[in-house]
């Protein structure tokens, strides 16, 4: 009996060591790393992990932050993954982890890379030196310098969306310009200096002006361009005219000079007529206006006295017509910056 006894307790035990060798059997072994390629890059890159004991990958972490991937697509030698968008700029662990759970991870290095930063917006859009610029926008972690068109900008605090900055001396206008380890990224409008002027162009149309030209006109070319991104492109024809009109009007006396810049082409100089008008109408008040040759293959910034441009009180229209009775043209003059002050 009690042989009988032994035998069962050695049965028990013998039964208990074999499942517990079977556990230790069954445990996932730690995979292991050869290759990461790249072993760097942005958010959203795909990287390649080379290797063994990948077949059975539950988690892959960048950082502390978790990375989806599809494990359809995966093998014993090879796992791909994506850079997750909200992951932590900067070296990072890249941890794979499988069924075996922190037992059996694996840890790599692997640098992600900070992408340029973004300029929603900002204002003030025009000001003096010394005046606080609010810029907001995204990814503006490790700013190195913020520039107003080449001039740098003090910093007056940042975050990783909005960066307060003092207009610094001397700036004209330009787009700001961020500065980070990831890049650099540019406002999509220029800053204006205060007293830069009331603009009917710049990049674009502004205050409410339309085109009411008789030419071939193009409001948003970037063939030739003085600054920004955007200039007016005009192909005249005989007498033809880049026409500027607003349906409200503005009063010619609150204004000194129309400034503008303008480059003539690339075959030979340019005649021209400027002018404005009260009235929905594009010839002359009377014997105003000034006539111009303008330089070909170089910008010209041109100033006129607002008083020389006509004799009505009102000021809604501004015409610059071509007055040199060359006939159909192909050379293309282009516009930039035009305004009054």
């Amino acid at each position: 009996m009690k042989m009988k006894y032994i035998k069962q307790i050695i049965g028990v035990i013998l039964v208990a060591f074999g499942l517990s060798s079977c556990q230790k059997d069954n445990v996932a072994p730690t995979p292991n790393i050869t290759e990461v390629f790249p072993a760097e890059g942005l958010p959203g890159t795909l990287v390649t992990i080379k290797g063994n004991g990948l077949a059975d990958m539950q988690k892959v972490y960048f950082g502390e932050t978790n990375a989806r991937f599809n494990p359809v697509y995966n093998t014993n030698d090879v796992l791909m993954v994506r850079v997750p968008p909200e992951v932590r700029y900067g070296m990072q662990k890249l941890v794979l982890i499988n069924s075996g759970g922190d037992a059996t991870k694996k840890e790599t290095n692997f640098k992600v890379l900070q992408p340029p930063p973004v300029i929603d917006a900002f204002e003030p859009t025009e000001g003096a030196a010394g005046d606080i610029i609010t810029l907001k926008g995204k990814i503006f972690m490790n700013v190195i310098e913020v520039r107003f068109g080449g001039k740098r900008a003090e910093i007056v605090s940042k975050s990783e969306t909005e960066i307060k900055v003092k207009v610094p001396e001397g700036v004209e206008k330009a787009p700001i310009e961020v500065v980070t380890e990831g890049g650099a990224g540019l406002s999509k409008i220029d800053f204006s200096p205060k007293g830069a002027g009331y603009f009917l162009y710049d990049d674009q149309l502004q205050n409410g002006y339309q085109n009411w030209s008789w030419a071939r006109v193009t409001l948003g070319d970037q063939t030739k361009v003085k600054s920004g991104r955007n200039s007016i492109k005009v192909v005249f024809s005989a007498w033809g005219a880049l026409w500027l009109n607003n349906p409200n009007s503005v009063k010619a006396s609150d204004f000194k000079t129309l400034k503008f810049w303008v480059y003539g082409g690339e075959d030979n100089d340019k005649k021209i007529k400027v002018f404005y008008r009260a009235k929905d109408d594009g010839t002359p008040s009377g014997n105003t206006g000034v006539t111009l040759t303008i330089k070909a293959k170089v910008w010209t910034e041109v100033v006129l006295n607002v008083s020389d441009l006509g004799n009505e009180a009102d000021l809604k229209g501004i015409i610059f017509q071509e007055f040199g009775n060359e006939g159909d043209q192909i050379d293309p003059v282009y516009f930039d910056d035009i305004r009054l002050q």
